[in-house]
């Protein structure tokens, strides 16, 4: 997923060479962060689905 999105970034960099390319790398990077922050967020919430049975019992 995320080297579609660099991929993308680098396609828009060569159709138009006066695009700035600081600007293309942020907003991949914003992506890729996301994409830690919600990966982090899901594993925090299998853990929970783990651990929620004992506090049932």
């Amino acid at each position: 997923m995320i080297v579609s999105i660099i991929a993308k970034a680098e396609k828009i960099n060569v159709h138009s060479k006066m695009a700035d390319s600081t600007i293309i790398s942020i907003n991949v990077k914003a992506v890729i962060a996301w994409k830690e922050i919600t990966a982090m967020e899901n594993s925090v919430h299998r853990m929970v689905l783990i651990f929620h049975p004992l506090h049932r019992n």
